[in-house]
């Protein structure tokens, strides 16, 4: 991985040198200048296709869908993998051709209208999210984790929630006990210690908490969010007036032990699969108001996150299915390819089947990915081996259900491609940190 860096949706006005071009072919009707005759995008497409199993989920199939995986770049193509940041792109307002297909561009965008959009070398493979960008020079596999970023969306919500939190605590009068016993004008620091190892995260809120409470305080980190620490880890120090440490200390550990326990939790899991190509994503079972900041905390663990809600993706559960009265999943997927379609979106669309039969049937509309739901090793890697001969080899297979960290090493060797844990974010164990006082 070389850097991570926030870039906005690409605008075909913006300067065009030579390199930039390639970065605009991704996200606009503009072609490279080198680019290559039809044919040789022909060509390429196909020898994405041929490398299926060396580099999966490269290239898009589906005749209603832009042809998301490569891009015909001078000789070889560039890979785009925005399955691994699925829930990172937004539905962009910029309609794209690419390879001839019409579309909304479906991933390659982000919010961030005033960055900067970088000029990569041919052949850079790139990633494209609604966090940093980030720019790999290999593909993406088990081993790389998304960008970490505590971003402006993470900011504001830890914003709501220590304002939450301190009213919970103070309501209009105070800290009663703080102010009866320690003197006002009493200067102390204090450690921010790890009693367990785990993972960090949350360290990105302390200066938020003190900011809210709008008392001059200074934090100095000793580690960062995402790194691995051992008991007695000295993770930061913080200097201010000891009432407001004090008055502070119950909304900051809480914070910290919910999400370092959500980067440890998940940091397990991934180690369990590092061996293989799965990766670990979360879902939306997650606390109310809390959703950014412990899908934040999992991507501190090394893991993915799954969509952020209901509007950037389509998951059509069991339980769409029998409201529907309608048993086929083909026809629920052709259903929400249409209703994307027509509304100018284009999100990923998933399926949950709990089948081999579901399975055949939803392959046939070539959803971007299939969740296999709560199946056993063995029938997993009969549906890898199904997908893989389909005509639809390039939709990505997730399993789901049950996951624990005795039985995700199974599973990822069966062949899958993600791994969806909602235990991740609904009943990691708290990290145990503390406030240490220097006398």
């Amino acid at each position: 991985m070389r850097e991570s860096i926030n870039i906005s949706t690409i605008d075909a006005g913006l300067q065009k040198d030579s390199s930039t071009q390639h970065a605009l072919a991704a996200a606009s009707s503009i072609r490279p200048a080198q680019s290559g005759s039809s044919d040789d995008s022909a060509e390429s497409a196909q020898a994405c296709a041929a490398q299926r199993k060396g580099a999966k989920r490269c290239l898009r199939t589906h005749p209603n869908t832009v042809t998301a995986g490569m891009l015909p770049l001078g000789p070889d193509p560039v890979w785009l993998d925005p399955p691994r940041l699925e829930t990172a792109f937004c539905p962009c307002q910029n309609s794209t051709s690419v390879d001839g297909a019409s579309t909304r561009a479906p991933h390659y965008s982000v919010a961030n209208p005033e960055s900067q959009v970088l000029n990569p070398p041919i052949g850079t493979r790139i990633v494209f999210s609604y966090l940093p960008v980030t720019i790999y020079d290999t593909l993406p596999n088990a081993n790389t984790t998304m960008a970490i970023e505590f971003n402006s969306d993470c900011e504001a919500s830890a914003r709501v929630l220590t304002r939450m939190s301190l009213d919970e605590d103070l309501r209009d009068v105070g800290d009663l006990t703080s102010l009866s016993t320690i003197p006002s004008d009493l200067i102390a620091t204090v450690n921010i210690v790890s009693r367990q190892a785990g993972v960090l995260s949350g360290l990105a809120i302390l200066p938020i908490v003190f900011s809210e409470m709008d008392v001059p305080v200074q934090v100095t980190p000793h580690a960062n969010d995402g790194d691995p620490v051992a008991p007695q880890t000295l993770i930061a120090s913080v200097t201010g007036p000891a009432q407001t440490l004090l008055t502070a200390e119950r909304t900051i550990l809480n914070f910290m032990t919910l999400l370092s326990g959500i980067a440890s939790r998940t940091a397990q899991f991934v180690t369990e699969v590092r061996h293989t190509k799965a990766v670990i994503l979360d879902t939306r079972k997650t606390i109310p108001g809390y959703r950014l900041l412990q899908k934040y905390a999992v991507r501190c663990g090394g893991g993915t996150n799954h969509r952020m809600g209901l509007y950037d993706g389509i998951l059509i559960k069991d339980n769409h299915i029998a409201a529907r009265g309608d048993a086929s999943c083909a026809a629920a997927v052709a259903d929400a390819r249409q209703y994307a379609i027509s509304h100018g979106v284009n999100p990923h669309i998933e399926i949950e089947v709990d089948s081999l039969e579901q399975l055949r049937d939803a392959l046939n509309e070539h959803p971007e990915i299939v969740l296999l739901d709560n199946m056993d090793p063995i029938t997993m890697s009969e549906a890898v081996r199904l997908r893989d001969v389909s005509t639809s080899p390039a939709t990505l297979l997730e399993a789901s259900g049950g996951v624990t960290l005795q039985t995700v090493g199974a599973i990822a060797e069966s062949g899958v491609d993600r791994i969806s844990i909602g235990s991740l974010t609904h009943s990691s164990p708290a990290l145990d940190i503390g406030f240490d006082w220097p006398w």
